[in-house]
């Protein structure tokens, strides 16, 4: 059994209220559902909207005049069940008039984003546009002329079995003029090309109902479209003729392409033509990535220009094929296999230069058609588009054929979609955690939420097979609250077993805010397992952020003003990364594992830059994948505050993560630690010269971290041990609290000179933070000429304890 489509309550609403009048419609399990009607459809028939439902889904006909009823029940069966076009003018009476209301309605058909087909029908009543209801009842009591003759579309009524023409417009003679007068009785052929049928008395009959077709026949050397269906003129049975030009119907104006109608009514022909000369046809479909956010970026002007120069791409490498531009930035072609990869590796490159700043990247799935299956072009299209989907974030691939493993990916799909609550029920998602470590401290100070799936039935499920289901399907909320609720779970049972539980981070989407009120869920969450605020990070991708939503920016708010921190997930993976920063207030920045995956000089100097940057609008930073030692002392240097990655751990479930992270004598810092190391991170800026960070418990000094310029001046001076640098420092405390209290009377910095053996050394000293009886200190050092000693040298040889 089926069931009928949910739209999610805000895009319901939304179309609730529009002016237009219409009304959404679903075939589902043999009868015709009404799903909404507009408020427009709501005043057109003065009904209220419970009426106007109850109406349409029960009783549709009821008021319908007799003679209508079996023709449009007809059309609306035919419409639901077979596709094409819904077009009727039909009589119905409504509690506001004794008289019938004239009504056209007009509909097509509409696919979801989960393949749920609806039909949307609009309807207009036009008894005022006929005057009168004298004329109403001349236009259905003898003809519909006057509305026809209103009507911009090419119209032509014949009679179904002699094909006699009843009517035609003035629109249908301007694309067929007639070529002898009219006569009452006069046949079709005669008509408009002045000779008998010759065997064509059958053609209506042929091809009514079966949607828009091109007709050669009718009119040689200048093909039209005819879209032919059954109606009834004053009693007697007919067709109704519809004509329109090849151009007008078939061509994309944008391209010069011809449209998805003209190609799923010609890919069976050109499929046949290729079979015919032995070769194996293929179904290409073409996608360009990130189109929204090039509009975005460039507008859509230029985002017109981008299409229209990738359909010229296609039409250089594949020639004289079948090639359509479909809606958006979708492209098909129907082509054969022979050189078929040479061709699509010609493409890409091709399309990449197109624009003079972004690299355009295309896609093609690819759909191979067997000598012996029959040809069904929506299916086939549909594998092909399916195909290109799953490509979309690979960036080493620019093509994938439709095979096996994409079966059994859809498969997978399907079964993800149709289990998600039970797995959710029946304890099958587990969280894992991945470490965050402070550099600082080198200390546990967060983790970061992964959902995992143990499927009874298909075994271990890793994020890539489920989460782009989920998200695709828009269920993909359902498992991020129960990703938030098992942390909140997670964070009592720590409490309640005497551990240290840290701030948890978890990733929010879109669709996160579009399906549900997460803002809230959250809230509830939190409160209902104690849960203080600031132990919870919402992480949002930079991708999210690129249409400048807000809706977005009005939930970051939200979470601000609770006490929640936001992080920008992924940043620099895309282009509008600095416009983010911009418009939209965040507490943190993950830099994306593509800057450390090419660990170069390059990819140093933009790290660097990035950190800095942040410091500089007060934005803490942590960098994923960290997977070295060097690289960690590198983020370290740089006064990255925090890193993510392999080197520390993987992600897994809690137990053993804590365990594993036990045998690398790493443990979890207290809250207190974490305000204190927290404040300052954001002072820890980098510089060019040598400096160290040294805490002052009270007792003595410590180094907590140094770069490589400050070891350079050390064995520059002869010190080659750290430790005996530091116990030197420690018989001399008095000397540098008191430059620390000068720094304190000074805004937190001072400078002074000090006689270290032979040398002059130049320090900076800055307070980064302070908590009870700790300070944490930042110092510069630079060795200087030897020279005139002035008062201020300080020499440690000579300072007292």
């Amino acid at each position: 059994m089926g069931e009928l489509y949910q739209f999610r309550p805000y895009i319901r609403k939304a179309y609730e209220e529009a002016v237009i009048p219409f009304a959404v419609y679903q075939y589902c399990n043999g009868k015709i559902h009404v799903l909404f009607v507009t408020r427009g459809l709501c005043e057109l028939t003065r009904m209220s909207r419970e009426e106007l439902m109850d109406r349409l889904e029960n009783d549709m006909y009821a008021n319908v005049h007799p003679q209508d009823a079996y023709v449009i029940a007809q059309a609306s069966l035919r419409f639901a069940t077979e596709g094409g076009e819904y077009d009727v003018v039909y009589r119905e009476k409504f509690s506001f008039s004794e008289e019938y209301q004239v009504l056209h309605a007009v509909g097509a058909h509409v696919r979801t984003p989960e393949g749920t087909v609806l039909g949307v029908v609009r309807y207009n009543n036009i008894t005022r546009a006929i005057t009168s209801t004298e004329n109403v009842k001349k236009v259905f009591n003898s003809s519909l002329e006057d509305f026809y003759n209103l009507d911009p579309q090419a119209t032509c009524i014949v009679t179904r079995d002699r094909s006699q023409v009843l009517y035609a417009n003035i629109a249908f003679t301007q694309i067929l003029p007639p070529v002898k007068g009219y006569d009452s009785g006069v046949n079709f052929w005669e008509y408009f090309f002045g000779k008998k049928s010759g065997g064509k008395e059958g053609y209506f009959r042929s091809v009514c109902g079966k949607g828009p077709q091109i007709a050669t026949e009718i009119a040689a050397g200048r093909p039209i479209v005819l879209n032919v269906r059954e109606a009834v003129w004053a009693g007697e049975e007919a067709f109704v003729i519809r004509a329109d030009e090849l151009d007008n119907v078939y061509i994309d104006r944008l391209t010069g392409l011809v449209n998805q109608a003209y190609f799923e009514l010609k890919a069976g022909e050109r499929i046949a033509i290729l079979r015919g000369s032995g070769e194996i046809p293929v179904c290409l479909f073409y996608d360009i990535n990130e189109m929204k956010l090039y509009n975005a970026k460039n507008g859509f002007q230029d985002g017109d220009e981008l299409l229209r120069r990738v359909g010229e791409v296609l039409r250089q490498v594949y020639g004289n094929e079948l090639i359509a531009r479909l809606s958006d930035d979708h492209y098909a072609i129907i082509t054969s296999e022979n050189g078929l990869e040479e061709k699509m590796m010609s493409a890409a490159p091709m399309a990449a230069q197109l624009d003079r700043v972004v690299r355009i990247v295309i896609k093609a799935g690819v759909r191979r058609i067997l000598p012996e299956e029959e040809i069904d072009i929506s299916m086939i299209l549909d594998q092909a588009k399916t195909a290109c989907d799953l490509i979309h974030e690979d960036v080493t691939r620019s093509y994938q054929y439709y095979d096996a493993e994409i079966e059994r990916t859809l498969q997978d799909r399907k079964y993800i979609v149709d289990h998600i609550d039970d797995a959710i029920a029946n304890g099958e998602i587990e969280v894992f955690y991945q470490p965050q470590i402070r550099t600082l401290s080198r200390e546990l100070c967060g983790f970061e939420a992964l959902a995992r799936w143990h499927s009874a039935e298909l075994g271990f499920l890793p994020p890539y097979r489920f989460i782009p289901a989920l998200e695709r399907s828009h269920l993909i909320h359902r498992l991020d609250c129960e990703v938030i609720r098992q942390i909140c779970v997670r964070y009592r049972q720590i409490l309640r077993e005497g551990g240290t539980p840290v701030p948890v981070s978890f990733n929010l989407s879109r669709l996160d805010f579009q399906m549900c009120d997460m803002f809230r869920f959250i809230l509830e969450t939190t409160e209902r397992y104690g849960v203080p605020h600031e132990m919870l990070h919402v992480e949002i991708t930079e991708t999210m952020l690129a249409s400048n939503d807000e809706m977005i920016e009005r939930e970051i708010g939200k979470f601000h003003g609770a006490g929640f921190q936001v992080r920008m997930d992924d940043f620099g993976s895309g282009y509008s990364s600095l416009n983010a920063l911009k418009d939209y207030d965040f507490d943190q920045l993950k830099i994306d594992m593509v800057f450390l995956s090419k660990f170069n000089q390059r990819s140093r100097k933009i790290i660097e830059s990035i950190v800095q940057m942040a410091k500089c609008i007060g934005i803490h930073t942590l960098a994923e994948g960290v997977e070295t030692e060097e690289q960690f002392e590198f983020l370290n240097r740089i006064g990255c505050e925090e890193v993510q990655g392999y080197y520390f751990g993987r992600p897994m479930p809690y137990e053993e993560i804590m365990e594993h992270l036990r045998e690398l004598g790493i443990g979890p810092e207290s809250r207190e630690d974490a305000e204190y190391l927290t404040g300052a991170g954001l002072r820890m800026v980098h510089v060019e010269e040598a400096y160290a960070v040294m805490e002052d418990d009270g007792t003595r000094f410590r180094y907590v971290t140094m770069n490589e310029e400050y070891l350079a001046v050390l064995r520059k001076m002869g010190e080659n041990s750290i430790d005996e640098v530091l116990a030197r420092i420690n018989r001399y405390t008095h000397t540098f609290r008191e430059q620390i209290r000068k720094a304190e009377e000074n805004g937190g910095k001072t400078n002074f000179t000090f006689r270290y053996r032979e040398y002059y050394l130049g320090i900076g000293l800055q307070i980064l933070n302070r908590r009870k009886n700790k300070t944490l200190v930042k110092l510069t050092m630079s060795d200087t000429a030897f020279g005139t000693v002035t008062r201020d040298v300080v020499n440690v040889e000579e300072g007292s304890r």
